[in-house]
């Protein structure tokens, strides 16, 4: 992944008439790897290693210079779902592919099919983050019906590996989330009536539970068989909302003021990750890198809700890219981030630098739409002018 985004950054600054935009976000992450730089000491150990800190850099770049500043904003949104649709393809194939390999596994730590090495459940299930926003958003817009059917398909995926083999909450806490959401902010845009949907997706979910109770496919079978049932429903499992992530958080904080340079000297304090980007951040990094990330992810967030608020961009582009920012804002607070899944953050910043590059195009064909009107105002009708001076001329 590294050498991909490295390589793709060089390239890019290789095209003629490229102009590398440089904003409050940017500097937040140059600050960010610059920390990590400084007082990560296993950011020192090898070249690569150092310049993976400048990887989100470079990611956040790469994204506002997706779009070209010659493209008209239609051409410029296609380029926008393009890119959204090759990386959550991506990432929901890498899933599928870790799913076949590791299919039947009586174990939560399953392989990765191109590392072949052993992750965590939560890493594998933020491989189907963006895939599972984008079909969630799908389903929530004036897709075709195909696509809407796709979408259906693709979740039960990710569903059946989840449960299945990962025996993990996080996704299963997530889809609620996103699908309220997309429905809400659906009904809001469009103004719709909400209950006929509220109707089939109720209807849908009773259907669901009437298969389950009666073993139709096997359904109850596969599921009482499932490493998530034995997780959380035999006599000796724990509670669905049991989670030792909240007290392992609040340990953090309450050293964290101890070592404000970083260093993983929290971490020798508290075993373990804290299991959140910004606490395993500090614990890396220190106060600076804790200020590059956070300044970063207001912004972020700020720029998500200026999405929101635009009427310029389609309410397709609109859907997908506000559920992205959800799930994987929601992630930051579940997994050791730059650690554990650093392509993830990596995804985010790229998916951003679109949403950034996007408003900006979409507030100058904003300003420009307005200039036309009031010149359209303004300007005084000649043809009329023309004809009460030859009815004066004739009288």
């Amino acid at each position: 992944m590294y050498y991909v985004l490295f390589a793709s950054f060089v390239l890019f600054l290789l095209l003629p008439n490229l102009k590398i935009r440089i904003n409050a976000s940017s500097i937040c992450l140059l600050l960010l790897g610059v920390a990590m730089l400084i007082f990560d000491t296993l950011s020192q150990s090898s070249l690569m290693a150092m310049l993976r800190q400048f990887v989100w850099f470079c990611a956040y770049t790469l994204g506002l210079c997706f779009i070209s500043a010659n493209n008209t904003y239609e051409q410029k949104e296609n380029r926008v779902k393009l890119v959204l649709g090759v990386l959550g393809t991506g990432t929901f194939l890498h899933y599928i592919l870790n799913m076949i390999i590791n299919f039947g596994s009586e174990t939560r730590r399953a392989r990765d099919f191109w590392s072949g090495e052993y992750t965590s459940a939560t890493a594998q299930a933020c491989l189907a983050c963006i895939a599972l926003s984008i079909f969630i958003a799908v389903i929530f817009t004036d897709a075709k019906r195909v696509w809407k059917i796709l979408s259906i398909v693709g979740m039960a995926i990710i569903m059946i590996y989840n449960v299945g083999v990962l025996a993990g909450r996080t996704l299963l806490f997530i889809t609620p989330f996103l699908f309220v959401f997309a429905f809400i902010h659906q009904s809001y845009n469009k103004r719709i009536n909400p209950f006929r949907k509220l109707f089939v997706i109720a209807f849908i979910i009773l259907v669901i539970i009437a298969l389950y109770y009666l073993n139709v496919f096997g359904i109850k079978d596969a599921f009482e068989e499932s490493n998530f049932y034995y997780r959380f429903f035999e006599v000796e499992g724990r509670s669905v909302f049991a989670d030792t992530r909240v007290s392992k958080k609040l340990r953090y904080l309450h050293y964290m003021l101890n070592f404000p340079w970083g260093g993983s000297k929290l971490k020798e304090v508290v075993p373990g990750y804290a299991h959140d980007l910004y606490l395993d951040t500090y614990n890396l990094g220190g106060v600076f890198a804790l200020i590059g990330v956070g300044v970063y992810s207001f912004l972020a967030l700020f720029r998500a809700f200026r999405v929101f608020r635009n009427k310029k961009i389609s309410f397709g582009v609109k859907q997908v890219l506000l559920c992205i920012y959800l799930s994987t804002n929601v992630m930051f607070f579940l997994e050791p981030i730059l650690q554990g899944v650093p392509w993830l953050f990596a995804s985010y910043c790229i998916i951003d630098g679109l949403a950034t590059c996007l408003l900006t195009s979409a507030r100058s064909e904003q300003h420009k739409e307005r200039y036309k009107n009031r010149i359209s105002i303004r300007k005084p009708d000649t043809e009329n002018i023309k004809i009460g001076k030859g009815e004066k001329n004739e009288d």
